[in-house]
């Protein structure tokens, strides 16, 4: 009998001459490589968002600190969305997200929900 037709004839040739020891190390060193590169980058992102928006000059208000705070993320909320969007489509978050919330059923309250993204994302009867 003829041997099975594979798309990848070097690839089992590679994995039958390299002890499988080898292979998970390959694996692992590989998977921490992916890993700390999504950490570095996150970060990264973290740093240049939160380090790019001017200060607010909380004396130049005349009212109190807390709605200078309000009015300062209804500023970031028209722009949040298309600022985070490459970080979170990077991290695979809209995958993510729609994953989640797709199985979602019955009575939903969503907490803090920030600027609404995920509510589109609901199934109709939610």
């Amino acid at each position: 009998a003829r041997p099975p037709i594979t798309a990848w004839p070097k690839r089992r040739a590679v994995e039958a001459a390299v002890p499988p020891q080898q292979r998970d190390r390959g694996a692992v060193f590989l998977t921490a490589l992916g890993g700390g590169g999504l950490a570095v980058v996150s970060a990264a992102a973290a740093y240049t968002y939160t380090t790019s928006s001017e200060p607010i000059d909380v004396d130049a208000h005349p009212r109190c600190g807390c709605c200078a705070r309000v009015e300062r993320f209804d500023a970031l909320a028209e722009t949040y969305d298309d600022e985070i969007g490459v970080d979170e489509l990077v991290m695979g978050l809209p995958l993510l997200r729609r994953w989640l919330l797709r199985r979602a059923r019955g009575d939903v309250l969503e907490v803090a929900c920030g600027t609404g993204r995920n509510l589109e994302l609901y199934p109709a009867a939610v």
